[in-house]
């Protein structure tokens, strides 16, 4: 996590931009854009999964992709030349980060340029460029001044219908967020899949999930699969964080793959079928699921004599003097290591 200019900032681990690449399907033919694309993770792990698939850095298809298939945006200056610099690290890529605000027109304007070939949104199938986005990969900033809920708004309503979005968010941000405009994004786009990942993920913290939407449907009258990591395998390392040191995130993450896949509610218990309750903004987050009911056996014996001494209406005070006076007068305390015994007189 790094803070500029106020904006605090918490980049997605490598592992989990790999993931959310996977849960959406991008493939070398895809075309990625990331609307808060920050340092350029998403876009940089989307380089590199693509190029592999391409057969190589030095193929046709590869040249393509670094020039035609990845766009980002990013409002800070400095993280916008470091996502530039990482661009170039990773062999070119850099002249389609757009530096500035998401939320913006003139921003908004460019994203449209990008899918259709007058820059103005069309349902006109025509109307499409050959190199349109076709995902979306995101972790927006989360705190409620920086609007991540209007980001979301201002992607998806620029990007064509039917593009997959997976959006990295803090677990109960869509029902906290804004009311109205939680309701517009979850009107005009459906929200399919929450996944909550570990919540060690983040070392600052926040308890994030991902959010797996399908841009210019609905959400209305359909229910969201959900589901929760509990562990990635990952351990924390003496000043370099978190690591995969025994190679266990891969299994993880190829068994989760799968089973997201194919909504498959019986590959673990916490995958279950959710309706959300968009009126209220309820039910928009992986349901914790209460714990089960518990009581010691003291806390039992207690109850029951709770129990018997109201229907003997006896008072606690009166109970316990009493029992203080037995013990005082007419018992025997025997302390033998860690054991005491208070024996009582029989009474005839």
């Amino acid at each position: 996590m790094s803070t500029l200019k106020g904006i605090v900032r918490v980049f997605t681990p490598d592992h989990i931009t790999n993931f959310m690449y996977r849960l959406i399907n991008v493939h070398m033919e895809d075309s990625v854009f990331d609307g808060a694309c920050g340092s350029g993770g998403f876009l940089t792990k989307a380089m590199a999964n693509m190029m592999q698939e391409s057969g190589g850095s030095s193929t046709n298809e590869a040249k393509e992709i670094k020039k035609h298939r990845l766009y980002g945006i990013e409002i800070d200056k400095r993280v916008y030349a470091l996502a530039a610099a990482n661009m170039m690290i990773h062999k070119d890529g850099r002249t389609n980060i757009f530096h500035g605000n998401t939320m913006s027109e003139e921003a908004q304007k460019w994203i449209r340029k990008i899918n259709w070939k007058n820059g103005d949104k069309t349902d006109n199938l025509s109307d499409l460029q050959k190199y349109r986005i076709t995902k979306v990969l995101m972790n927006p900033p989360y705190e409620k001044k920086y609007k991540p809920i209007d980001i979301l708004n201002a992607v998806f309503d620029n990007v064509p219908n039917h593009t997959d979005a997976a959006v990295l968010l803090p677990d109960h941000k869509l029902e906290k967020g804004p009311k109205l405009k939680v309701q517009r994004l979850l009107k005009h786009n459906r929200l399919t899949k929450i996944i909550k990942l570990p919540k060690e993920t983040f070392s600052e913290g926040v308890s994030v999930s991902v959010f797996i939407f399908r841009t210019g449907e609905t959400t209305e009258k359909h229910e969201i699969f959900t589901c929760e990591i509990q562990k990635d395998g990952l351990e924390t390392i003496k000043n370099q964080g978190r690591q995969d040191i025994k190679n266990k995130w891969p299994n993880i993450e190829e068994f989760w793959v799968k089973t997201i896949e194919k909504l498959d509610v019986t590959a673990d218990k916490s995958c279950k079928w959710i309706t959300p309750d968009l009126k209220n903004n309820k039910n928009l987050s992986f349901p914790i699921p209460e714990k089960p009911f518990k009581i010691s056996e003291d806390d039992f014996m207690k109850k029951v004599m709770d129990y018997q001494m109201f229907k003997q209406k006896i008072g606690v005070k009166e109970f316990n003097e009493n029992v203080l006076k037995e013990i005082i007068y007419h018992s025997a305390i025997i302390e033998n290591n860690d054991e005491i015994t208070i024996s009582s007189q029989k009474r005839i």
